[in-house]
């Protein structure tokens, strides 16, 4: 049909639409079509889409694809983490009482400069934590971080996950009920994460 409304705003954002057959010719050049390719004899579901013609068809609903699996995370043991957490103090907390020898720091002055996940690999390893924000503040550091060590993002939105990470690509959605935590290493694609040996 023809685009009017809010949807005018929206339709630039999207690919070359679709046009199905429409009953009249008038309809078809008001839903934006070109005259030539107006064709009353179209099955339901045919159509035209950047000059060729298609047909859309209904077909039974897949089976429903596999749940992404949950890499399992030990933090405080022998790697070293950078982590984005909406919860700094509380993970901070947490880590400690289950790993009371883990090297934490928080982000932010020299007690958290991300530098120091870079020295030393040999010894303990280090979890540098910071909410979305300290990091956004520290985005420079944010991206040599991640080209060095592991990044885990906990109980962070979509948004404050593409925005540090500046990439478009989405991680797979939280199990139902369960507070989003996705694991970054490297350059590969985003997993679901679950941490290990904390209580909840």
């Amino acid at each position: 049909q023809r685009i009017s409304g809010g949807v005018q705003q929206l339709a630039p954002l999207c690919g070359p639409p679709l046009l199905l057959r429409m009953p009249t010719r008038q309809e078809h050049l008001l839903a934006g079509g070109d005259a030539a390719d107006f064709d009353p004899s179209l099955p339901p579901g045919g159509g035209v889409w950047r000059g060729a013609r298609l047909q859309v068809v209904r077909c039974a609903p897949a089976g429903a694809a596999p749940a992404p699996v949950s890499v399992e995370v030990d933090l405080g043991q022998q790697e070293s983490f950078a982590i984005v957490t909406s919860r700094p103090t509380e993970l901070a907390d947490r880590i400690l009482a289950a790993r009371p020898s883990a090297v934490i720091r928080q982000l932010g002055g020299e007690v958290g400069d991300p530098r120091s996940l870079f020295v030393g690999r040999g010894g303990p390893a280090e979890l540098l934590i910071g909410d979305a924000d300290a990091w956004q503040a520290h985005w420079g550091a944010f991206a040599a971080v991640r080209a060095s060590v592991s990044v885990l993002f906990d109980a962070c939105s979509m948004a404050e996950y593409r925005q540090l990470t500046r990439s478009r690509e989405l991680p797979p959605p939280p199990e139902e009920g369960a507070v989003a935590l996705w694991l970054l290493a490297g350059s590969a694609t985003p997993q679901r994460a679950r941490i290990v040996g904390l209580s909840s």
